[in-house]
């Protein structure tokens, strides 16, 4: 099963140089881990505000990347737990840039601990 991907998760463009924190600011009632986290929503996709740059752009040329992301993540189906209604965001969700790329979760931010050997 897919995590479910918090604040300061990392992103990665496919026409980006680098990889990007997600800054999940849509929710402010759930929280996970010990570092209290807000879990992020598909919702969560304005440019500037939760999608930062991706370093330089292969699709203007190695420009300066400006994620263009008019439309929500498309969720894979795993989303089963809504915040204030709007669907929890997964590991595996896709987000378009209208520039042409395709931005994915690298790490979704949670740290899974191992008890025991």
């Amino acid at each position: 099963m897919p995590r479910v991907v918090v604040h300061n998760a990392t992103l990665q463009c496919s026409c980006g140089s680098s990889v990007s924190p997600l800054q999940a600011v849509r929710n402010q009632t759930l929280n996970l881990g010990d570092d209290h986290k807000p879990v992020a929503s598909t919702l969560d996709h304005i440019p500037s505000t939760n999608i930062l740059p991706f370093g330089s752009c292969s699709k203007r040329s190695w420009a300066a990347c400006s994620p263009q992301t008019s439309a929500p993540w498309t969720p894979s189906g795993w989303n089963q737990v809504a915040i204030t209604g709007d669907p929890t965001l997964t590991q595996i969700d896709l987000l378009k840039c209208d520039e042409g790329g395709i931005i994915t979760v690298v790490d979704p931010g949670q740290v899974i601990l191992s008890i025991g050997g």
